[in-house]
């Protein structure tokens, strides 16, 4: 695991995203309710139509230490963020 983000009255919930890296992966992805699932390359995310804080925890998936973020967002609107960093 290389994160956890939380998003406190996001769209009405408390949501706890629990952030992976694979750099390989073996059997088939398996469709479910959350939409169609697709590997994409690195270079094509920052294009993909993504909330504001996607584009903020990103780039600390490059690192590698462990990260704890909590996102403020107003409706849709990206309003704050605080992180904290683990060896």
């Amino acid at each position: 695991m290389h994160g956890l983000v939380i998003l406190p009255g996001f769209k009405g919930a408390d949501w706890y995203v629990f952030v992976f890296t694979a750099e390989k992966f073996s059997g088939e992805l398996k469709e479910n309710g959350e939409g169609y699932l697709k590997w994409i390359p690195d270079m094509e995310l920052e294009s993909l139509p993504l909330w504001p804080s996607d584009h903020i925890f990103f780039p600390w998936l490059q690192g590698e230490m462990f990260f704890s973020a909590k996102f403020g967002y107003e409706g849709e609107e990206y309003l704050r963020h605080e992180v904290m960093f683990y060896p």
